[in-house]
């Protein structure tokens, strides 16, 4: 038997797009953020490594669901794409 999905999988899947379920957490972490964060960031509130975070910001940037702002610090921060909007 399969595994009812959730509204925003159904979602995801009627406007054709398929996301990991921890690729759509990075997308849900920066919206209810409002603004960028540092990966470091987007993963504490992940509760999660920086290395399994920046490896979905690398996939969403690919596919312009994502993109990176110029940061002194970090070098870049990720936000929301126009593509996520």
């Amino acid at each position: 038997m399969a595994e009812p999905r959730a509204p925003f999988e159904q979602a995801l899947a009627a406007a054709g797009l398929t996301l990991e379920r921890p690729a759509m957490t990075v997308l849900a972490t920066l919206q209810l953020a409002g603004q960028p964060l540092r990966v470091g960031e987007i993963a504490a509130r992940m509760q999660v490594v920086g290395l399994h975070v920046t490896r979905h910001v690398n996939g969403l940037e690919k596919r312009g669901l994502l993109t990176r702002l110029a940061d002194d610090f970090s070098g870049h921060l990720p936000t929301l794409g126009d593509e996520s909007r």
